[in-house]
């Protein structure tokens, strides 16, 4: 599949087939850290031509994050609320750059703020200690913020909710659109187990913010499936 491949890219360049395949994705734009250095101020009134309001987020997306290996989660600043003034956003994007490894070919992922937030966090599609077949969600629905969870920065929730569920069965409706996100993710991508971040909107919107594999996936025990399924 297509999205196997994907996968090895940047965060932005995943999120931009995402969106081109019709999943809810912030509108993205990102550039190469090499395109910065020449061309800083054509980018800037690019961003300014495609966001006219609100504010934007300045994210890390590298060639090192999100890799087989690790996923580098938080290794690199991403900075939120940045406001569409020429001094801040350079200002942002050049201390995103700054946390970088210094390898040109690494893009700077530039997204709207996702507003009026009800609950955020992430789903993993498999428990990453030992690839148990539950679909694990830490969520935050609380502070209508968008990082809480990622950061670490507040008391968040966590469901485990056995994968063979039916969608009947389900009696909190915002965590039954991440599960359909989830799942179509997955039948997407077979047999790749993921870890992905949300944000649902006050008018029950979910926005897919990130897609990664796990990579803990050598460590798990391989009959770990037969054995929780003979149980359920």
């Amino acid at each position: 599949m297509i999205l196997k491949s994907l996968l090895q890219g940047t965060k932005g360049q995943t999120l931009k087939i995402l969106s081109d395949i019709g999943f809810n994705v912030p509108k993205v734009y990102f550039f190469s850290c090499k395109d910065w250095k020449k061309n800083h101020k054509r980018i800037i009134d690019t961003i300014l031509n495609q966001y006219r309001e609100g504010k934007i987020v300045v994210r890390s997306s590298t060639k090192a994050e999100d890799s087989d290996e690790s996923s580098m989660a938080g290794a690199f600043e991403s900075i939120l609320n940045v406001s569409l003034e020429k001094i801040e956003i350079e200002r942002s994007i050049n201390s995103v750059i700054e946390s970088y490894d210094g390898n040109p070919e690494n893009h700077v992922l530039i997204q709207p703020m996702v507003t009026d937030v009800v609950m955020s966090g992430v789903i993993m599609s498999r428990v990453l200690d030992d690839g148990s077949p539950y679909y694990v969600f830490n969520y935050d629905d609380t502070t209508g913020l968008t990082d809480t969870v990622t950061s670490g920065s507040s008391i968040n929730k966590t469901v485990y909710i056995y994968n063979g569920v039916e969608e009947k069965d389900f009696d909190n409706p915002l965590l039954l659109l991440g599960l359909k996100m989830v799942r179509r993710l997955e039948s997407l991508l077979k047999d790749i187990p993921i870890d992905i971040e949300f944000a649902i909107d006050s008018t029950q919107n979910i926005h897919l913010l990130q897609v990664r594999k796990i990579t803990t996936i050598d460590t798990w025990n391989s009959t770990i499936i037969n054995q929780v399924s003979a149980k359920m």
